[in-house]
């Protein structure tokens, strides 16, 4: 048995992972442009929907970096199981198909 891990898992995790930060980015860049002109109190803009998509972007940027430190993980065998095991959870947390297949991937290679 060798020291390397699962590849294919690793870069599909890496892939899921970036798209799921660049959508928790769109999602906040939108919040913050949406409320430039209005202000979080504006006519069509109610505080609560603007701080609950600004905190979805957030929630979605945090989960999917955590994606990203598990698809490293999968690149050594010693730790394999516990990356893919992070990033089956965190892509499911944030359905995230990408990496949910890499977390599974990673799974079936052990």
């Amino acid at each position: 048995m060798g020291k390397e891990g699962s590849n294919a898992g690793f870069i599909l995790g890496l892939v899921g992972g970036i798209i799921g930060v660049l959508v928790g980015l769109q999602m906040m860049a939108t919040t913050f442009i949406w409320t430039w002109g209005k202000g979080f109190l504006g006519q069509d803009s109610p505080i609560s929907s603007v701080l609950e998509i600004f905190g979805l972007g957030f929630y979605f940027i945090i989960l999917s970096m955590l994606i990203i430190y598990g698809s490293v993980w999968m690149k050594k065998d010693i730790s394999l199981r516990k990356g893919s095991f992070m990033a089956l959870v965190c892509g499911i947390l944030t359905l995230n198909v990408i990496a949910v297949i890499g977390g599974i991937v990673g799974l079936v290679k052990k």
